[in-house]
């Protein structure tokens, strides 16, 4: 079902015409309040403060992470019946057009603005991009505008994990307004409680290295509760669809995953180093015993156990990659 269905060429085209207008709209206001650029004198002013390899390191490592949303796509696709295979991979990439824009109006600032209550940022902090440029962000060495990238990628991954829960029952145009609203009424504040210093789940002492409260569990219950929500699928249950398609998003999920907890030591650093190195050995290891236990109850080696391994593995050490000594 279209987004557009059953509505006349008038009122399809009057739509569309709205919402490029309100995204021009947008854009204008956001150069207008806009308060400071990458020109000369702000550059030069920024290179007393930022290391250009660990600029490099958190942009390389965003561009991991975004990586890892088709990945998912790719992974989810394969796992499903044959008939949902392109409609899933569609789905799992939505959110790489809806989030940014999210993101950029108010996304960032609720996650990361001035504290309200332990609960939320500010909205007018760095809404509409607002204040974001090239000064420093806290005390790191990167710029607030590589933050503002980095933690894009996190919030574009992050509805993409509750598709694989939905997919063979919720439409586009059911998509197209979930996303924004659970990423403003659910991500943003908990990014917010658990990522920011005075967040109230911060504040109880409760570490997150790179996004196992923020990301996965999210995802996770609200994968559950959307599950609950619509109810048993009516699709006949099938083998995956297509494996291969399983075990290329597994390896570029592990491949990207490096850029999830990388990215998360601020730099290019040892700490750096060791949370990869960490996730390598857990991600490792689970793979491995999920192998002998499927071998344990009398099944054959299959390559989407092996993938499953490799997945949980990597969300079980994300939360404590830069921690486990």
């Amino acid at each position: 079902m279209g987004l557009f269905d059953n509505r006349s060429i008038v009122v399809t085209r009057l739509v569309v015409a709205v919402v490029l207008l309100s995204l021009f709209g947008i854009f204008v206001a956001m150069t207008v309040v806009a308060t400071e650029g990458i020109l000369p004198d702000k550059a030069e002013a920024a290179n007393s403060y930022t290391v250009t390899g660990d600029m490099a390191w958190m942009l390389v490592c965003s561009a991991m992470v975004l990586l890892m949303t088709p990945a998912i796509a790719f992974f989810y696709g394969g796992m499903i019946n044959s008939q949902s295979v392109v409609a899933t991979i569609a789905t799992a990439v939505l959110p790489m057009a809806i989030v940014p824009i999210v993101w950029c109006l108010i996304g960032f600032s609720l996650a990361f603005g001035e504290d309200v209550g332990g609960v939320f940022g500010n909205p007018a902090t760095y809404g509409l991009m607002y204040n974001v440029g090239a000064s420093r962000w806290n005390d790191l060495t990167i710029s607030t505008s590589t933050w503002f990238t980095y933690q894009c990628v996190f919030a574009i991954i992050t509805p993409s994990i509750i598709v694989g829960a939905i997919c063979d029952r919720v439409n586009f145009p059911a998509l197209c307004v979930f996303i924004p609203l659970w990423h403003i009424i659910v991500y943003c504040p908990i990014t917010h409680m658990v990522w920011t210093p005075d967040g109230i789940i911060a504040a109880w002492g409760v570490l997150d290295f790179a996004g196992g409260m923020v990301v996965h569990m999210s995802a996770g219950y609200a994968a559950l509760a959307a599950a609950f929500f619509l109810g048993p699928s009516k699709v006949k249950t099938e083998l995956p669809a297509n494996v291969p398609y399983v075990v290329l998003g597994t390896a570029l999920l592990w491949f990207g995953w490096f850029g999830f907890v990388g990215g998360s030591a601020f730099g290019a650093s040892v700490y750096a180093s060791h949370a990869i190195l960490n996730t390598n050995i857990a991600t490792g290891v689970a793979m491995l015993t999920w192998m002998l236990i499927d071998q344990a109850h009398g099944h054959a080696f299959k390559a989407t156990g092996m993938c499953l391994g490799v997945v949980v593995g990597l969300v079980a050490i994300t939360p404590a990659a830069g921690f486990v000594n």
